[in-house]
């Protein structure tokens, strides 16, 4: 078993568990070990861009004033694109590494730059998922639970993929993981198997309702669009006609699906997957995001060097900004942060315009992740490298 470096502090916490194995898994005793809080993924939780239906929105106000942007972790490689999460002020990120066997899974606190705990060895790449007391990095053919407040490992299970933004979904106290072709449900207390889907070419990315997880696949030139029951890992129905990946986006009404090929946005309905409305999107690449109340989507465009702000129940365009995200776009109460090539631009919503931006030294490579004061974002350095910048902002403009 891998274990975690930890700080003084997280030993002093540590020094009560223990961690017997059970079958191919780790995992807690349970007649002794009280049971794990496994916050809600509906929250505010861990970062935006998690929240199981990647919505990537949320009515938090953040500070107006100009962003100042700090370097606070070296992280990555130019073939990275994960990122950070950030919750309550602490950071978990895997840490540079050429392969599984020389990376680092690293939390810490942003404020104080304290390394709380850190694993040697554990996944070369993916952003960490943080639900309650529990961290979930998945990646290099296993899934793994920390502890959050010790590093201590909690279970292992044996299949799981990287992924830019998520690869597993919490729904109550079951964990759906992309692994192998497939989507496996685990127990998130002891990470035991609670079904298998069919085959699925190979999973791309996964979101989810209350009733149904939505799979995005991909097989050489073949690529598909499904939905799974969240009890039985039944397929609802199956979409072979798309001609790209992307995330499928979930609202109360519809799956938003991108099909970047096509250069075509959809809203589908979760019940079979049929079209509701469509519309041409040349240069669409990213996720679309919704706003707060789900009334608008955000929609990023390279071929028309712009982001467009679209009725949700129609697509028609509201209001647009002269912007150009390369990952899904993170909407705030006022604000829409676009993370670009190398720029990230905050655009106010009520002024409908680009009112900040903050450049890097070299292109940003993961996806926009808010803290109370502001956001974290990976990007490149003058020295070719890539570090986590934590991007503060003051209360005045």
């Amino acid at each position: 078993m891998r274990r975690p470096t930890l700080s003084r502090r997280a030993v002093l916490t540590a020094v009560t568990l223990t961690l017997p194995l059970a079958g191919c898994s780790t995992s807690l005793d349970q007649e002794t070990t009280p049971s794990l809080s496994f916050d809600s993924a509906d929250a505010l939780w861990p970062q935006v861009g998690h929240d199981r239906q990647f919505t990537s929105s949320t009515a938090v106000s953040l500070p107006a004033g100009p962003l100042q942007a700090e370097r606070i972790l070296k992280v990555g490689r130019d073939d990275r694109d994960d990122g950070p999460t950030v919750v309550d002020g602490q950071l978990a990120v895997a840490t540079e590494g050429t392969d599984a066997t020389t990376a680092r899974t690293v939390f810490r606190d942003i404020q104080t730059e304290t390394e709380l705990w850190s694993i040697d060895g554990l996944v070369d790449y993916t952003t960490p998922s943080v639900y309650g007391d529990v961290v979930i990095l998945s990646g290099n053919g296993h899934t793994t639970a920390i502890r959050r407040d010790t590093g201590t490992i909690l279970w292992e299970f044996d299949g799981g993929a990287s992924g830019t933004y998520m690869s597993q979904l919490l729904h109550g106290e079951t964990l759906a993981v992309a692994s192998d072709g497939r989507v496996v449900a685990l127990d998130a207390q002891s990470g035991s198997q609670r079904w298998m889907s069919p085959k699925l070419r190979t999973p791309y990315a996964i979101s989810g309702d209350s009733d149904s997880i939505f799979v995005s696949s991909q097989y050489k030139t073949e690529h598909s669009l499904s939905a799974l029951d969240w009890e039985s890992g039944e397929q609802k129905w199956f979409r072979p006609d798309v001609s790209s990946v992307s995330v499928p986006v979930v609202s109360d009404e519809f799956v938003y699906y991108v099909d970047s090929v096509a250069g075509v946005l959809e809203a589908l309905a979760p019940t079979d997957g049929s079209p509701v409305w469509s519309r041409t999107v040349r240069g669409i690449s990213t996720p679309p995001a919704l706003t707060p109340s789900g009334s608008s989507l955000v929609v990023s465009s390279e071929t028309s060097g712009q982001t467009t702000v679209r009725n949700a129940a129609t697509g028609a365009v509201e209001w647009s900004a002269n912007a150009v995200a390369q990952f899904q776009p993170v909407v705030t109460k006022s604000s829409l942060f676009i993370p670009g090539y190398d720029t990230l631009y905050r655009i106010s919503r009520e002024e409908k315009r680009v009112v900040d931006q903050v450049s890097f030294a070299g292109p940003i490579t993961s996806p926009v992740m808010l803290t109370p004061d502001g956001c974290c974002v990976t990007a490149g350095t003058e020295q070719n490298q890539y570090a986590v910048y934590h991007l503060t902002a003051s209360g005045t403009v």
